[in-house]
């Protein structure tokens, strides 16, 4: 997972390394695609988070492109509100606001 802070589609700097493992796979494995999908928490209006969600996953997307794979291989899409965690947990909600990895 490639994490966010509150309202903002720049990746935390300490998850960038979830980002750069998934690039390293895909160029050591041609076959596999993936999809990256951009989700955030539930605090906000939900037409907002899933316009932020969908920026957060062409942020991580960008970065897999930046870093040598080809955009044939990947796709991207937001999914809006992650409503798995405890909404009243300020580090559930931080795990929330992130960017996964779907291999297809």
């Amino acid at each position: 997972n490639v994490y966010f802070p509150f309202d903002s589609d720049m990746p935390q700097t300490y998850s960038l390394s979830g980002a750069q493992y998934v690039a390293n796979f895909l160029n050591k494995n041609p076959g596999v695609e993936i999809e990256v999908q951009g989700y955030a928490d539930e605090l906000g209006p939900e037409d907002y988070n899933m316009e932020l969600s969908e920026r957060r996953a062409k942020a991580v997307y960008d970065l897999l492109i930046a870093a040598g794979v080809d955009a044939s291989r990947l796709s991207y899409k937001g999914y809006g509100e992650d409503t798995s965690v405890d909404p009243d947990s300020d580090n559930a909600r931080q795990m929330t606001r992130r960017a996964s990895f779907l291999i297809k």
